[in-house]
């Protein structure tokens, strides 16, 4: 068979917690990590892994301390404006 080979789930999961992104920051500003790891139903380390891929991805970004932060959305992401 000529079946493209799979990707695996990290795509379907990537995409699945970008919708959920974009519906929490359609009412909420900010994002701590146990806020995000309640909307995705993530452990700790779960949640925290995300996050960090999301700021390498340029999606989110820290705008609080680095041991109290706070995220939000990149311009472009989650439904903020292009700047």
């Amino acid at each position: 068979r000529d079946q493209p080979r799979s990707r695996g789930l990290g795509d379907v999961y990537k995409r699945q917690v970008d919708k959920l992104l974009t519906n929490y920051f359609s009412n909420n500003s900010i994002l701590t990590r146990p806020d995000f790891q309640g909307l995705c139903n993530f452990t700790a380390t779960t949640a925290a892994r995300h996050i960090r891929r999301l700021k390498e991805e340029k999606k989110l970004q820290n705008i609080n301390t680095y041991y109290n932060p706070i995220y939000a959305p990149m311009p472009g992401y989650y439904g903020r404006a292009k700047l």
